[in-house]
């Protein structure tokens, strides 16, 4: 004859002991819930203990990337240099600065070029005038 026995565990739920004459563990009918479910680990705390523990992996990745980043610039990889494709860095754009450009471009190559600043005071009021007017003739 085989039947199903249940009975009541030490915590007081229903226990499912098992058939009659077979010998089955003891399982609980009602599934219990976890008292403590699992916390999630951060990324960077496991990022960390993957690196502490396969420290050599990422040393030779780290040394992989830097090895292709300088193939890259020195154009190994596409055929073309990072400093092939640099420019002189004039400016283009119509107006005051590619006319002072221009006249640069124009003026005697020998000569030196001088850049000033004005601050706080009016760069077309006469006076200023007459004083860069003088400042360049004593220069030259």
């Amino acid at each position: 004859m085989c039947g199903r026995i249940s009975t009541v565990g030490a915590a007081g739920e229903q226990v499912d002991v098992g058939m009659v004459g077979h010998i089955w563990q003891a399982s609980p009918v009602t599934p219990t819930v976890a008292k403590h479910r699992r916390q999630p680990v951060p990324v960077l705390l496991r990022l960390g203990r993957s690196t502490s523990r396969h420290p050599w992996r990422y040393i030779a990745t780290w040394a992989v990337l830097i090895l292709l980043s300088f193939a890259a610039s020195l154009g190994v990889l596409t055929g073309e240099s990072v400093f092939d494709r640099l420019t002189s860095g004039t400016t283009d754009a119509p107006g005051e600065a590619q006319d002072a450009n221009d006249l640069l471009a124009a003026s005697n190559e020998e000569s030196a070029t001088v850049l000033v600043s004005v601050s706080g005071a009016d760069v077309l009021a006469p006076s200023t005038t007459t004083a860069v007017t003088q400042a360049v003739s004593d220069l030259a």
